[in-house]
């Protein structure tokens, strides 16, 4: 059982079947696509079963169900979506409840270690941002933050260090303004909480050391990269810095967004490209507002409530002895401001189950004895 669990969360947790679309075609693509759930639904079968994250069943039918009366562009994907998302909200509870802390830590260190063999053996399939398995900068560095977060409650202090070195650097070479907004804001929180903390500032400015000496042979980005020496030298480039940013993005939909308050606009109708209707092809890149102006105000709403809870439960209930869940609290909610990917976002949604199970329900969690370095100074 532990091998099934293993490769599942291998799949969900490295985006693999969309990184087998890209390296090995689109019948593999699908064809592991497919196989992933299913193995997750036979999966969730043999194991015993708990109660099912409630706050998130309600959340997808509340979207799917009005944003499907308003208007579905693409029955094929709206049904699709549909299942996949229960059966991960469903049957992947299980399978996060069965994995222990370390065992997440680690899939998650060996998704950034593909960012890093990226930079190393492909990089002509990269232009200059590394992503490894994940394909997308954005979404590597997501993967890398996350696991940052996580490594603040492991057990074994060369391993947490280790990781953190590793999830840091490749979460630099995604060249993300998102990650470095995030790495920042999190060390300083974490050297907060407790002074023994520091050290992890210590980790990052190895980590911008080997980059700035290894930078030529990596080929990073010229402007992204530049831009990223000048904020370490406090000489910003505000035209790197602000060139397509997500809120110049956000107010090209502030007229849909405000015609379609109540019910939005219908499926995916916000996620731009093929799936437009609304008059904007980019995509919102914010789940909030992906949600209002696709389905209206109520999923709205109760996605904001979920997250919200989530980050000032994981404070008042466990910041003494698990403050890893508000730090990585803190990350999903700043990550949804830059991402209309959600109800297909499995491996955000992977992530956000692992922490909503553990803040509620941590009796039932099959979980590594944890010595934590934080306590409150």
């Amino acid at each position: 059982m532990n091998i099934i669990k293993y490769i599942l969360l291998a799949l969900f947790l490295w985006s693999f079947p969309t990184f087998a679309l890209f390296a090995f075609g689109s019948s593999t693509g699908s064809t592991l696509s497919y196989l992933s759930f299913i193995l997750l639904f036979s999966y969730y079968f043999l194991v015993k079963k708990n109660k099912p994250p409630f706050a998130f069943v309600i959340l997808g039918l509340l979207y799917f169900c009005l944003s499907g009366m308003v208007n579905i562009l693409a029955v094929e994907y709206y049904i699709m979506d549909f299942l996949k998302y229960f059966v991960l909200i469903i049957c992947g509870a299980e399978l996060v409840r069965n994995s222990t802390n370390q065992e997440f830590f680690l899939i998650l260190l060996i998704g950034a270690l593909s960012v890093l063999a990226n930079a190393l053996y492909f990089q002509e399939f990269s232009g200059g941002r590394y992503s490894g398995f994940y394909l997308n900068p954005n979404a590597a560095g997501f993967i890398c933050i996350c696991g940052y977060c996580m490594g603040y409650n492991i057990e074994n202090k060369y391993f947490k260090l280790i990781g953190q070195f590793i999830f840091v650097f490749a979460g630099i070479l995604t060249l993300s303004r998102t990650f470095i907004i995030l790495w920042i804001s999190v060390t300083i929180i974490a050297a907060f909480l407790n002074k023994k903390n520091v050290l992890t500032i210590g980790l990052g400015i190895g980590a911008i050391v080997v980059i700035l000496s290894v930078s030529v042979v990596l080929k990073l980005d010229t402007v992204r990269f530049a831009a990223f020496e000048g904020l370490l030298e406090n000489k910003v480039d505000s035209n790197t810095i602000t060139e397509d940013s997500r809120n110049e993005t956000w107010s090209l939909y502030t007229d849909v967004l405000l015609d379609g308050v109540l019910f939005g606009h219908g499926y995916r109708a916000l996620h731009g490209k093929e799936f437009d209707n609304v008059g904007v092809d980019v995509g919102v890149h914010n789940t909030y507002l992906m949600i209002l102006g696709e389905a209206g105000i109520i999923p709205f709403l109760v996605i904001i409530f979920i997250y919200l809870r989530l980050f000032f439960t994981s404070i008042t209930k466990h910041i003494k002895t698990h403050p890893e869940y508000s730090l990585l609290s803190f990350v999903l909610i700043i990550f949804l401001l830059t991402s209309h990917n959600y109800f297909d976002n499995f491996t955000l949604l992977t992530v956000t189950i692992w922490l909503y199970l553990r803040v509620y329900e941590k009796k039932n969690i099959q979980e590594n004895k944890v010595l934590s370095d934080f306590e409150l100074t």
